[in-house]
């Protein structure tokens, strides 16, 4: 007996709506700033109270099976069985074998989005990032989670009022100049015009999550089970590569429960993170990854 699951998937409104599963709910929404991407769904699902039909709700891109694996009826089947209150499909669990959280991997691929996270957080009273959210902060980036009616609406209202504030800070505005090594844009996105506001708010998600685990909420987090290799997306071919050579070497080192348990120390040693494989990474870095931000990086000296 499946749960009554809201999936709900966003369509640009001048776009025609192609459905293919009776159980997504398409939603359009406007445009007009594609830098709100990460959001944009979310405001007429609260306006019109579209997720008060359902008992828990959830959006999924377009892209979702082909980066998660799954497929919508194993999703709703997984809510179904499962007794919690929250549920993260994350579709980038090879990261997890890259760094250490969620939030090393920001700093290292968008430095400045801590800053603005930080300071956006401090605007409306909410607490700020600190050294215990390294190891408390769910891997979850964006549109990859589902929630009880209640506290799908608590995160969706908190995304809005975030990237509200984070408008009015001009940091928002600071450009990512390699993202056209990472995707293809979207209708009425420009690669090259891309700003830092959509990576910060894409993960926001999991700060929030965390504040609702420490109130008792119930978390369920989807382990993939593929191959790592099969896992990752494919035009991300030399960054994948370097993934790769990365988490081998761990492996010829470490028990795979060491990532977590490990000093940082040896997880961030410079003869993993050798000098060309962070050459590698950084054409997908708005900062250049030098050997001064990997020892920051050891220390979790960041925030």
């Amino acid at each position: 007996m499946f749960k009554n699951i809201g999936i709900f998937q966003g369509t640009i409104i001048e776009q025609s709506i192609i459905s293919d599963n009776e159980f997504i709910t398409h939603v359009t929404y406007d445009n007009s700033d594609p830098m709100d991407r990460e959001i944009n769904i979310y405001y007429p699902i609260i306006e019109k109270g579209l997720h008060k039909d359902f008992d828990y709700s959830g959006i999924i891109s377009k892209s979702f099976g082909e980066k998660t694996g799954l497929h919508i009826d194993l999703v709703r089947s997984i809510i179904s069985r499962s007794q919690s209150d929250i549920y993260i499909f994350s579709p980038h669990q090879y990261e997890e074998k890259v760094w250490q959280n969620i939030w090393d991997q920001t700093y290292i691929f968008h430095e400045k989005s801590i800053s603005l996270i930080q300071q956006t957080l401090n605007s409306i009273g909410y607490p700020n990032l600190e050294i215990s959210d390294l190891h408390q902060t769910p891997w979850c980036f964006s549109h990859c989670w589902f929630a009880t009616r209640e506290v799908f609406e608590d995160i969706a209202k908190d995304l809005i009022l975030i990237n509200k504030e984070m408008k009015k800070n001009l940091l928002n505005q600071n450009k990512v100049p390699n993202y056209s090594a990472l995707a293809s844009p979207s209708k009425g996105e420009v690669k090259k015009d891309y700003i830092l506001r959509p990576f910060a708010m894409e993960r926001i998600v999991g700060y929030l999550i965390k504040q609702k685990l420490e109130k008792n909420y119930k978390l369920f987090i989807y382990k993939d089970p593929r191959n790592f290799e099969k896992s990752m997306h494919s035009h991300l071919k030399p960054l994948n590569q370097s993934y790769i050579k990365i988490i081998e070497e761990r492996q010829r080192n470490f028990s795979e429960s060491d990532l977590q348990n490990n000093s940082r120390r040896n997880i961030y040693s410079d003869l993993i993170f050798t000098e060309n494989i962070r050459d590698e990474i950084s054409k997908y870095c708005d900062t250049e990854f030098t050997i001064e931000r990997l020892n920051k990086l050891k220390y979790s000296n960041y925030f």
